[in-house]
């Protein structure tokens, strides 16, 4: 009895001290992280290998996907001048800046043999190889992030208030931070910041607070999870 009296306890100063961050149940909007494109792949066929021919014409379309994208995030020109680059670092490397494909039509004519792709690519990726290729300015791929800051280990009223005074209050960039549910020694926040995810990550995770900690667990396109740690006691 004791112990579901002390959980009770801890629930009820968790959410009376994250009201401040705004109502329970807001659902998270979907930051456009891609897009879908449908280009052409062709190739000649040798010596009757369709085979292989269909693997060659199906690389092709992934990168004219590719090269459609980096021409709609840089002047044509500017595509042109740095080919060599732009080629060494994404045209090359489909598998890391194609999310998924899938295959419209195909056919084989003469020696010809021709797919219909419809791809989907990951914008994100390609504006951040753009950057550090120094092909475009860093405030040009600032653009909102929707996520999700889980917060676990949550033992200390004064940590969870410092944290809400530096997120809504001092960090930079953020455009909206609410409450988006609760459990005992846990609760999950709805971000909206302009940047991505890695750089919240990044200024949260360097800020120093005082008497706790926070230490990331894991990170994806959709959350940030992170383990708050006291590292003084409360009235320390």
């Amino acid at each position: 009895m004791r112990r579901k009296a002390a959980c009770r306890g801890m629930a009820l100063w968790l959410l009376g001290g994250l009201f401040a961050w705004g109502i329970l149940g807001n659902s998270p909007q979907v930051c456009a992280r891609v897009v879908t494109l449908i280009t052409m792949g062709t190739t000649v066929v040798v010596e009757g290998n369709l085979a292989r021919a269909r693997g060659v014409a199906i690389t092709n379309g992934k990168r004219n996907a590719l090269e459609e994208a980096v021409r709609s995030l840089i002047p044509e020109l500017v595509a042109f001048e740095n080919y060599e680059r732009i080629n060494d670092h994404i045209y090359q490397h489909d598998q890391r800046f194609i999310d998924a494909f899938r295959i419209l039509s195909e056919n084989s004519r003469e020696t010809l043999y021709e797919v219909t792709l419809e791809s989907t690519v990951a914008v994100e990726k390609l504006k951040t190889t753009l950057v550090n290729l120094g092909l475009i300015e860093e405030d040009q791929v600032s653009e909102t992030s929707h996520f999700r800051l889980c917060v676990s280990g949550v033992t200390c009223p004064a940590c969870v208030e410092a944290l809400r005074q530096y997120i809504q209050e001092e960090m930079n960039r953020i455009e909206e931070a609410s409450l988006y549910a609760i459990r005992p020694g846990e609760f999950t926040l709805n971000i909206v910041y302009k940047g991505n995810i890695g750089s919240f990550r990044d200024a949260l995770l360097l800020r120093r607070f005082e008497g706790f900690r926070l230490d990331q667990e894991e990170i994806d396109e959709e959350i940030l999870q992170v383990w708050m740690v006291v590292t003084e006691s409360e009235d320390g």
